[in-house]
């Protein structure tokens, strides 16, 4: 025999006006890093030329992204172990002055030491944040370095070479940082070139058209107290934007 099948259930239908079903909230999705961050350290030296105590704040950081970065700032808190704050700075200094992809480099804040502030103070602990962004495709144009050198001249650190823009661009105003090493590759310092007449020996402030090469001379930069100059290289990253 056969055995009839089951009526199907009755579907409920929903009354006209019902509202419709809201859909989820879209979450957006987080952007991806652009730099990873090493531990940050203090260093802490007497300015040769003015017997001034002065400090520099660095932190390691390695672009991971794929195209050239620039730093546009960053905020160092110094707290005691209660958490309280001792000291803040920002800026936006940075070594190289851009970061190609897979480059690695420092963020730093330098400045004289007028507070009596012991920024080695081993109760201390330092924070940071820091802003990155990337720069515009065919933006960054690295420049040469050539005759690099280092020497000790009326109690400052001097250093002397020539920037090369063997481009077809004429810069504006070129960008030129500097690395400290000790002899096993460890970074001492950091420091930039400001530029203009003062440090490039141009003719029209800092000004480079394209095919020429501008000598500079610069003397703002310091080795913690207890390292000879004598064992310290160093090395330049030159820089011209076109837009």
């Amino acid at each position: 025999p056969v055995t009839p099948a089951a009526p199907a259930p009755e579907q409920e239908t929903p009354p006209a006006d019902a509202p419709a079903e809201e859909a989820p909230p879209e979450v957006e999705a987080e952007p991806a890093p652009l730099v990873e961050y090493g531990e940050p350290s203090i260093n802490q030296w007497v300015e040769l030329n003015e017997a001034e105590p002065c400090f520099q704040i660095m932190v390691p950081v390695t672009n991971i992204s794929g195209d050239y970065l620039g730093h546009r700032t960053a905020v160092y808190t110094l707290k005691d172990k209660d958490g309280s704050e001792v000291a803040a700075f920002e800026g936006a200094d940075c070594a190289p002055s851009y970061l190609a992809p897979g480059e690695s480099g420092v963020i730093y804040y330098t400045a004289i030491n007028r507070s009596g502030i012991d920024y080695l103070n081993p109760d201390y602990t330092l924070e940071y944040e820091s802003e990155f962004f990337a720069m515009g495709e065919g933006t960054v144009i690295p420049l040469k370095v050539e005759n690099l050198q280092l020497a000790k001249v009326l109690g400052s650190i001097e250093i002397t070479g020539e920037l090369v823009n063997d481009t077809d661009y004429d810069f504006e105003f070129p960008y030129l940082s500097f690395l400290f090493y000790d002899e096993d590759g460890k970074i001492l310092s950091a420091a930039f070139c400001m530029g203009g007449n003062n440090d490039f020996n141009s003719e029209d402030f800092g000004k480079q058209p394209a095919g020429t090469t501008m000598p500079f001379t610069s003397y703002r930069y310091w080795l913690p107290d207890d390292y000879p100059m004598e064992k310290a290289t160093v090395e330049a990253f030159g820089f011209g934007l076109h837009y």
